[in-house]
């Protein structure tokens, strides 16, 4: 014998079958014994045990799995158009309502006490979705689960069950926004699309749709399922977002801190800042005195070389002048000299040429003398001679 297991969601259930929507999509009728009573929703398993036909009945099962397969296909034809979208409701009242693809109401199921009396009242429940959403608002508030007193809340999610296309929500959303404008009611109307991954999640979790949904929101932040099934959504959302406003001031204040702490900080910064500068300043005006001081010795330093230059320079001038005027001295002297020996030169010169003339003179007078003599001679002579002539 071989066995196949089946595996799903129960979306219908009679007196000899079970439909369960599977998690490949594709419905599964399962024969249903009679002490077997699975809850709408309910996750279910059935294993299924095939005997292996003998050589003699092959004719005989082949014609069982052609008739099965013909019956399968009409009866996925059938549970198509019974049931092609789950809408999930949760005011408080939790309801799951099954349309076909026309959205003509084919079912409505209730999740707990209150979504029993809202579906309770309903009087004809096989009339378009539209309808039925508008029904059940004014039950709710008729039933005082909406009140003019308080803010209400409305969570619809609508899960294709025949493909995985989404429904325009927009139809919905008016229908149960008029729906509240006509009985004066305010609440938060909240529709969008799920999927049936989400559908067996909250059937596992035994939570509602949108609960699900919402718990997948806010299990991070310590929403546990538990806290879910005892309370609304309503409630749970009330009181998250006071714990979110909580956190929002507890974070704001520590915005403001962390701003007065960012403030404190560039101030302090700041005050650093000109520390640092007054620092740099002091530093950049100690450096300019000792610049200028360092100036003031180099000056003075230079004019100290300069004195010492100028005073070298007078003294070696003096030492100069002292030489010049030692070597005019010695001029002057050698001049002198020189004078002097020339002087005695001349005069032994002029001595000499004293001598010389005195040697003339004599010389001179000699022959004068001898000249006279001679004259005196001669005249002598003509005295002789005149004295002869006479």
């Amino acid at each position: 014998m071989k066995s196949n297991t089946h595996q799903g969601i129960v979306v219908k259930v009679t007196d000899t079958k079970i439909s369960l929507l599977c998690q490949d999509g594709n419905f599964k009728n399962i024969p249903r014994s009679g002490s077997e009573m699975p809850q709408i929703g309910e996750h279910y398993t059935y294993v299924e045990k095939n005997i292996i036909p003998m050589k003699g009945t092959k004719s005989l099962a082949l014609v069982a799995v052609l008739f099965l397969m013909i019956a399968g296909y009409f009866m996925r034809s059938f549970m198509i158009e019974e049931n092609s979208y789950l809408f999930a409701l949760d005011i408080n009242p939790s309801i799951e309502i099954y349309t076909n693809e026309d959205l003509q109401v084919t079912k409505v199921d209730f999740l707990n006490e209150e979504g029993h009396v809202i579906a309770d009242s309903l009087e004809n429940s096989k009339q378009d979705i539209n309808v039925i959403l508008e029904e059940v608002v004014a039950s709710a508030v008729n039933k005082n689960y909406l009140s003019k007193s308080e803010k209400g809340m409305i969570n619809l999610t609508v899960v294709s069950l025949i493909d995985s296309n989404h429904l325009n929500t927009k139809e919905l959303q008016e229908t149960l926004d008029r729906s509240l404008k006509d009985n004066s009611i305010s609440a938060d109307v909240i529709v969008d699309n799920g999927s049936k991954q989400l559908v067996e999640e909250s059937r596992e979790e035994n939570l509602s749709i949108n609960k699900m949904q919402l718990y997948k929101d806010l299990k991070d932040k310590g929403l546990g399922a538990d806290e879910l099934r005892e309370k609304s959504i309503a409630s749970i959302k009330k009181e998250y977002n006071h714990k979110t406003n909580d956190q929002k001031d507890i974070d704001k204040n520590e915005e403001k801190e962390e701003e007065k702490q960012q403030v404190k900080k560039a101030r302090e910064d700041a005050r650093e800042k000109v520390k640092e500068k007054r620092e740099e300043e002091k530093e950049l005006e100690k450096e300019k005195r000792d610049a200028v001081k360092e100036a003031r010795e180099e000056k003075r330093e230079l004019e100290k070389e300069e004195l010492e230059a100028a005073k070298e320079a007078r003294k070696e001038k003096k030492e100069l002048e002292k030489e010049k005027r030692e070597e005019a001295k010695e001029l002057e002297e050698e001049a002198r000299e020189a004078a002097k020996d020339k002087h005695e030169e001349g005069e032994e010169s002029g001595e000499k040429a004293k001598e010389a003339a005195k040697e003339e003179r004599e010389k001179q007078r000699e022959l004068d003398k001898e000249a006279h003599e001679d004259d005196e001679d001669k005249e002598d002579n003509d005295n002789d001679e005149d004295e002869y002539e006479d």
